[in-house]
C-alpha cells in the first residue's frame, strides 16, 4: 500500500511538489525548474522486492503514463528506512 510518509520523503528527496489540482488517480508530483514546463512524475514505493501498480492495466494506462517520469523507492520492512530508488 502507498504510504503518505514515504511519498512525502520522496517529494523532499527529489525536490518535487504536489500539483495543486491533484486527484487520487491523477499526477503524483511535478518537478519545477525555472524556465521550463513542469516535469510530471509517478511515485511508487514498496517494502518488498517488487512494485505493484493498477489492477486493470491496459492500453489506456500506457497512454496515460507514456509522458511521465517514474521514481521507484524501495524501503526496508519497517517502511521507514529507504534502501534505494530508481
Amino acid at each position: 500500500a502507498q504510504d503518505d510518509a514515504r511519498e512525502q520523503q520522496m517529494l523532499n528527496l527529489f525536490n518535487l511538489v504536489v500539483p495543486p489540482d491533484r486527484t487520487r488517480g491523477g499526477l503524483d508530483a511535478i518537478l519545477e525548474l525555472d524556465g521550463y514546463d513542469p516535469i510530471p512524475f509517478e511515485l511508487k514505493s514498496t517494502t518488498s522486492k517488487s512494485v505493484a501498480t493498477v489492477r486493470d492495466f491496459g492500453p489506456a494506462h500506457i497512454v496515460k503514463w507514456r509522458h511521465l517520469h517514474w521514481i521507484f523507492a524501495f524501503y526496508e520492512k519497517d517502511a521507514i528506512t529507504l534502501r534505494h530508488c530508481y
